[in-house]
This record gives C-alpha cells, structure tokens and sequence, in this order.
C-alpha cells in the first residue's frame, strides 16, 4: 500500500507526508535525497472523536523526515520517513515524541531484456494515536488508541503487444489496534486491458479478498474469516486529451450473498488545476472492528493554482458504511492552501470538517453525531539535492 498523505488518509489528521516520489530532476538518472522539517500549529475541537463533551486543545507539532530515491531508467528505489512529536496546552498527558511515524518504500524495475515487462514492490508502515487516519474507504471516526498497519504489494504488469496488457498484484494487510481486534487482509487482482479505439478501453478482471480477525486468542488462529470473489467488467473513455471517464463493476459473491463491486469515476485536466469526481461500492474492514462493512464513497476533489506559488486544494467527500442492521454516515470536507516562499520554504494552512451520523457497532444510536473540526498552519523546510 502506497503512504497517503492526511488529504486521502485523514479526517482530522495533518499531515505526515508529501508525495513519495523525491523532487530534484525527477526525470533524470541519479541518487536523491530530500530532508526535511514542519513546524506547525494544530487546533482540534474533538479530540477523542465522541459525541458529546467535547475536549479541544491546541498542539504543536514537530515533523522531521527524510526521502531518498535513485533513479534510471530499468530500476526506480523510493523511500521515505516522517515522524510527529507533539505537544498538548492542555492535556499534557497526550504528549509524545513519536505520535505518528510513517515509513514507505517502493521498488520498480522494467528489465531491458524485457521491455514488456514490470515489476513493482510497494511497502508501507503506519503507527499513529489516532487511528481514524487508517480508515481510508469509510472516513469512520475512532478514538485516541495506539493502532499501527504493515501492507506489503508486489505487483506484475505484462504487455503483450501494443494494444493489450495484463496486471497481477496482491496485498498483504496487517492491522492492528490496542484493545481492539486485529485484522489480516489479503487482496489479489488479476485484469486484462485491451485497447479497443485511439479514446477507448475495455478490461476484465478478477479480485479476490481475504479478512481473517483475531478475537483476541493466542496465537493468532483466524477466529473469523470472510472471503469474497469479484468478476467486474471496465470500460475507459478519454473524450478529450484532458478528460477521462472509467466505469467498472460487476457481481461479488461474499459468503454466499452477491453485492454490486462498483467503481465509476471522472477526471478533468484544467488550464491551472485539475477536477475530479468518483462513486464507489465496495467491502472493506474498520480498524480495530471484527467483521466487513459495506460502504459506499462520494468523493470529489479540486486543485488550483491561481499563483505560481499558490495551490489550493478542496475536497468535499460522503461516507455511507453499513454492517447487520447498522449504518453509519460521514460528511466531510478538507481545504488546503500552500505557498511557497521559497524553493525551499513553505507555508500552508488547512481546515478539516468530519460529520459522522449513527454507527456501525452494536448499541450506537441511529441519532448520535460526532463532529469534529481541525486547523493547521505549518511552515515546512525541506532541501531536495542530487547524491550523484
């Protein structure tokens, strides 16, 4: 699983990471390294994500990190670290000098024997105290507990002439929460892609998905398991050079009930931004949970840089998860603005809004609401420059 940064992996939570990829002449053969530093100051209004007797606080927040990469044409290594120390006005209990740390890797390599082929190898650590941040396809809230995720995902790409190529990958999950279940997740695709006209193409594919939770008994025996199967058909229009539609669906048959696995998407290349919108439906786990939701996702995001040095960012996003006779809404919104200073200066602020209504776990009220709000202004300093 590649690292997210907090616009995709967070409701509430700032960031830990930029893109993974190291910044100084991407396109040039060479050894990268990318340090950096954040300093930056975090107003939350919820912090332990309940429905009522909020507690607030303002928090200092202390990022160092670091990115190395090389890169040539047969072979691309990529690797980043990023650690949050924290400091609490009022709840100094929660101080911490690893709040956060995230570690990502990635491998790619294209053999010159074989330029049809590639190879890739992604890999991710995230250890947090706030472990909403992982709910990334539900946006489900979740209090102050100390969860970590390991995932690792080879992945196989083949193109068998100029107009048809097959991709193989799996992931391997490993999710683990104090005081709550911990969850292994398996996931492996297999997809055809084939180039049906110069503004179109079709694809079959095939997923696979594996969740075994531990309940708690020594050693980890799968207490629990649910395997489902997915056969989706895909089609990809690009109307315009700036515009792509992808449709793709089909049935999946999970413990013996079939559900619609649905994922249909827009995007929209702009003169200064780019704007997207996705729907999708699906399965998936809550960290620390037993048992899968179903959850369907709304989402929609837009970029712009109306200034050289100004990128605006907004991302307004529906959550809809369901488990049993239990579901849970979220509403939520992430805006972003940063300016570069200087090369290697910059200066961001963002706001996050999280509405969350009803619940997926047993007892939770249909009417219960979590709200939460959080601010950031960070100055980050970061020094990109090429090894050789």
């Amino acid at each position: 699983m590649r690292a997210l940064g907090w616009r995709e992996a967070a409701v509430a939570i700032l960031p830990l990471a930029g893109a993974l990829v190291p910044s100084v002449a991407a396109g040039q053969p060479g050894f990268y390294v990318t340090p950096s530093f954040s300093v930056g100051e975090v107003f939350d209004d919820n912090l332990f994500s309940t429905p009522s007797r909020r507690q607030k606080d303002l928090i200092s927040r202390f990022t160092p990190g670091i990115e190395a990469g090389y890169r040539s044409a047969p072979l691309t290594l990529l690797g980043r670290y990023a650690f949050d120390a924290e400091v609490f006005l009022d709840h100094p209990e929660l101080d911490a000098p690893q709040a956060r740390q995230e570690l990502a890797l990635q491998i790619i390599s294209r053999p010159t024997r074989s330029p049809s082929l590639t190879l890739s190898l992604d890999g991710a650590f995230t250890e947090t105290e706030t472990p909403g941040q992982l709910n990334v396809e539900t946006g489900l809230a979740a209090g102050r507990v100390r969860a970590r995720r390991l995932s690792a995902s080879p992945a196989i790409a083949y193109r068998f002439d100029p107009l048809t190529e097959g991709v193989a990958d799996y992931t391997h999950t490993l999710d683990e929460q104090s005081e709550g279940v911990d969850t292994r997740t398996h996931i492996g695709d297999l997809r055809l892609d084939r180039r049906l006209t110069p503004w179109d193409t079709g694809s079959l594919g095939y997923t696979f998905r594996r969740f075994t939770f531990d309940l708690g008994r020594f050693p980890f025996d799968g207490d629990e398991t649910v395997t489902s199967h997915t056969f989706t058909l895909g089609w990809t229009h690009r109307p315009t050079a700036l515009t792509t539609v992808t449709l793709r669906g089909g049935p999946r048959v999970s413990e013996g009930a079939v559900d619609p696995d649905v994922l249909a998407s827009i995007r929209q290349r702009l003169r200064l931004g780019e704007l997207s919108f996705s729907y999708s439906r699906s399965e998936t786990t809550v960290i620390g949970r037993a048992g899968t939701v179903s959850v369907e996702a709304f989402t929609l995001s837009a970029t712009y840089d109306p200034l050289p040095r100004l990128r605006l960012y907004a991302a307004p996003a529906v959550f809809r998860a369901s488990s049993d006779d239990l579901e849970a809404t979220v509403y939520r919104m992430d805006f972003e603005a940063t300016y570069r200073i200087r090369s290697w200066l910059s200066l961001t602020g963002a706001y996050a809004f999280q509405l969350q209504r009803g619940g997926i776990d047993a007892g939770t009220s249909p009417d219960q609401e979590i709200l939460r709000n959080v601010m950031l202004l960070r100055l980050t300093i970061e020094y990109p420059y090429r090894v050789y």
